[in-house]
């Protein structure tokens, strides 16, 4: 049996005159990184007005891949060759489910509780929501289709619209006495 795709995000703070050239290295990095088995891909992340700090979340097949990755040769050199670049040890975090949605470093992290009542809220409100309308449309299908319906159609909804939304909207309060 596989392991399930892993996800990294790797936090950078730059030096202040790094900027340009770190760009430049990582655009030249990544066709090469591409290439490695079980690389799924990257999105990299810039920082905002007031910040240096550059993130980059790597996707791969399992994490026997991402380990293999962290050994492999080309990426050591790659990171010695951004080294001088950064003003301090980068963050290196896999991420699971519910925190890719609320925080991606560990000093923005908010607290669990309010993750969970966030989640809840979202949850609650999906489930109404959509077995209400799978009821309404399918009143006749199988007990078993409905409720498979439903589930997918929560689990999506909470996956590409509502959860992302619901942390933006609620970011002062899950990250207010951080």
């Amino acid at each position: 049996m596989q392991d399930a795709t892993v996800n990294i995000l790797i936090a950078r703070r730059l030096r202040p005159d790094a900027h340009e050239a770190f760009e430049q290295t990582v655009r030249d990095w990544i066709p090469r990184a591409v290439q490695f088995p079980g690389y799924l891909s990257v999105l990299m992340l810039r920082p905002g007005s007031h910040s240096d700090e550059y993130g980059a979340v790597l996707r791969f097949q399992t994490q026997q891949d991402w380990d293999k990755f962290q050994s492999w040769q080309d990426y050591k050199q790659f990171l010695e060759s951004i080294r001088p670049m950064l003003a301090d040890e980068p963050s290196v975090k896999p991420m699971h489910g519910l925190e890719a949605w609320f925080g991606p470093r560990d000093r923005m992290a908010p607290p669990r509780w309010k993750m969970a009542l966030l989640t809840w809220i979202g949850v609650c409100a999906m489930v109404f929501v959509f077995s209400r309308l799978v009821q309404s449309v399918g009143e006749f299908w199988p007990w078993w289709v409905r409720f498979l319906l439903t589930n997918t159609l929560v689990v999506a909804s909470l996956t590409w619209l509502v959860m992302p939304v619901l942390a933006k909207l609620s970011r002062s309060w899950l990250l207010a006495d951080k």
